[in-house]
């Protein structure tokens, strides 16, 4: 019995690696297709807001309150907000 359960267990195993083989494979080719077909910059999530828009939005306030409330008022997480600081503000200091 203890034989059966390793032989099945082995089966599945060898099942699910090339399932993800498989995944891996199609993944590849559409990142190459998208590269053929240039948009690959469409890969990814979209930018809530400009670098313009931000840098007056944080002029205007960002300086005077806590990140947390600064994010509350510009509808994004305090992670995007302090993205949107490393990216944007990196020049500006």
């Amino acid at each position: 019995m203890d034989m059966i359960n390793n032989l099945l267990l082995e089966v599945f195993a060898a099942c699910a690696e090339f399932e993800m083989e498989k995944r891996e494979k199609r993944q590849r080719e559409g990142y190459e297709a998208l590269k053929a077909r240039g948009e690959w910059d469409k890969l990814g999530r979209s930018v809530k807001m400009t670098q313009e828009e931000f840098l007056n939005k944080w002029d205007q306030k960002g300086k005077n309150v806590t990140d947390k409330e600064f994010a509350e008022s510009l509808n994004i997480s305090k992670g995007t907000l302090q993205s949107y600081k490393k990216k944007y503000l990196k020049g500006k200091k």
